[in-house]
């Protein structure tokens, strides 16, 4: 028989006596849901009750929403991450301007730095207005700036009544003792952060810590002359397996994600054929989707608005003009042909608008003259409201006009997954309206700025069915049961992974308080804890990896190293 994603036998107790399920991450919670809706079916109930299975971090939210509701503690207008983000970028680049001791490259890497900083301080119970907590920081130069951008931050926070999701979890532990007392149980945690700990300590009367549990896996190693080989022996093994056992559950992890899914998902298309008209038919489920802005619908809108401003990229104009998206009826002429081979010709690499405007309008071949992109060129450059400053709330409406004037999404059909992306566009649109709270009037640049980045930040994750195969991040597995669970990229140089300790907290301070990425300690626990939970939850572990990356002749992580050597064609079979 086929395992289920997560095996709930061990915790009817625990839902029966009304304990609240609490698990590290979404993922986890909503397969502990489904299982238990299945169940409930397969026993013929035509109703029940939802298993109360939440996320950590959503269940404390809940909680300090019930407090504020009962004023046990000040309400705080709560800002997501992206306007923490700007907020922090708004703080550094003016402490910049003020101080002139220095100049950042990158001002939005800092203030994710920065961002990350003062999570990590407030998850440890870190007291920054302690003495000789601020001398610590002052040692080191970093450190101490990092210091000053802080109290800008926290004062900015309370002169609007403004906090993170984190400040609502601290003032909730604060008022604690007021509420009514929970039963929780913390399932498949490997390391609580001692905020959320002491906070649902004094939430509760009775807390219970579920480990994984259940028989070691078989172990299996591979090892591959490069990446692609890889990836591709993994996407022929999910697909032969699929095909022999079709109701088998498979894992994949990935160690790196953001740079392998692509890769995998091309090899797992290739395999299941689903590269073209069956392209909606793949049985796989990924954790994680792409960035917004790298979908081509959205791509395509962001450089139609980018072509409004002073300066225009050649290559901009030649890959806009080329899009499906927007409305451009002559794009495939002999005229176009022609002034696409005349900007070329002209050896620059940008254009003013204006000139561009002109080249598209005054071009003629024969009888034909000018395109249909210097018309939508023209128009936009009569919107006078473009050139002047506004809240972010006022451009929304002013750059759905600009995308009405190219037509955008375009005149064909949209698939499925581009629907879903033009969907996710517009809510990430409506978004702009929360960046009233933390930003002043801002002209077109500064307001396209903002958008480009919340949509980079933002997933497009395509709705699909419930697979039996599952590609996830180290993360997102852990807890989930499988047949078959193979972990790739275990080479020395990823797993564990190298330190990264925070360059804004000392550290000194963060290897004191086993912060996370703080040490080669630290990272080995953790992977090692991980590894433990894949073993549990799976029937066969393969793990594989690569001797030789990038011409550096590589060895196999010591945590995996001692697992069964096999051939590749073993892995196949």
């Amino acid at each position: 028989m086929p395992r289920s994603l997560y095996d709930i036998s061990p915790l009817i107790p625990l839902i029966e006596e009304g304990f609240t399920l609490l698990t590290p991450n979404f993922r986890l919670a909503r397969r502990i849901k489904s299982e238990w809706d299945a169940r409930q079916a397969a026993s013929g109930a035509g109703a029940w009750h939802p298993v109360p299975a939440l996320p950590l971090e959503r269940w404390l939210q809940d909680q300090y929403r019930a407090a504020s509701i009962q004023a046990f503690t000040p309400a705080i207008a709560q800002l997501n991450d992206d306007q923490v983000l700007e907020l922090w970028q708004q703080v550094i680049e003016r402490d910049e301007r003020d101080s002139k001791e220095y100049h950042l490259l990158r001002p939005a890497g800092a203030a994710q730095l920065a961002s990350q900083a003062r999570d990590i301080l407030l998850l440890w119970q870190v007291d920054t207005r302690k003495a000789g907590i601020r001398q610590n920081f002052n040692l080191d130069s970093d450190c101490g700036t990092f210091l000053r951008w802080l109290d800008l931050f926290e004062r900015r926070l309370g002169q609007a009544g403004q906090g993170t999701a984190l400040d609502c979890i601290r003032a909730l532990a604060d008022c604690a003792s007021k509420l009514p007392k929970s039963r929780v149980a913390l399932l498949e945690f490997d390391d609580v952060p001692p905020l959320y700990r002491a906070t649902v300590m004094a939430l509760c009367d009775e807390v219970r810590e579920i480990v994984p549990s259940g028989e070691s896996a078989r172990r299996r190693l591979y090892s591959f002359a490069d990446r692609r080989a890889e990836l591709q022996t993994v996407a022929h093994w999910a697909a032969n397996i699929h095909r022999a056992q079709p109701d088998a559950s498979i894992g994949i992890v990935l160690s790196e994600m953001s740079t392998e899914r692509v890769a995998l998902e091309y090899l797992l298309r290739r395999e299941f054929d689903c590269l073209d008209e069956n392209y909606s038919s793949l049985p796989v489920n990924f954790s994680t989707g792409i960035a917004l802005t790298q979908a081509p619908v959205v791509r395509d809108a962001l450089a139609a608005l980018a072509l409004a401003g002073p300066k225009i990229k050649v290559r901009a104009v030649v890959a806009l003009i080329q899009s499906r998206f927007l409305r451009l009826p002559d794009a495939e002429s002999a005229l176009t042909n022609y002034f696409v081979n005349r900007l070329f010709e002209g050896g620059s690499e940008e254009l003013s608008g204006a000139d561009l405007r002109q080249a598209a309008n005054d071009v003629k071949l024969g009888d034909s003259r000018g395109l249909a992109l210097g018309e939508h060129l023209l128009a936009i450059a009569g919107m006078r409201e473009l050139r002047k400053p506004a809240l972010a709330s006022e451009w929304i409406e002013r750059f759905c006009r600009v995308l009405e004037v190219w037509g955008w999404p375009g005149m064909g059909p949209l698939d499925s997954l581009e629907f879903q992306q033009v969907e996710l566009w517009y809510r990430t649109l409506d978004e702009l309206r929360g960046y009233d709270a933390v930003c002043e009037r801002m002209d077109m640049a500064q307001a396209l700025r903002l958008l480009r980045g919340i949509c980079e930040r933002k997933m497009s994750q395509p709705q699909t069915g419930d697979h039996s195969i599952q590609v996830l991040g180290p993360l997102e597995a852990a807890g989930l049961a499988f047949d078959e669970l193979w972990l790739c990229g275990m080479q020395a140089s990823r797993w564990p992974a190298a330190a990264r300790p925070n360059p804004f907290i000392p550290q000194s301070l963060q290897r004191q308080l086993q912060m996370p990425h703080a040490s080669a300690e630290r990272e080995w626990s953790f992977a090692e804890g991980l590894l433990k939970q894949y073993a549990c939850s799976t029937a066969v572990l393969h793990a594989s990896y690569c001797h030789l990356q990038d011409d550096v002749a590589e060895m196999p992580s010591a945590l995996v190293a001692q697992l069964v050597h096999r051939a590749v064609k073993r892995a196949l079979s």
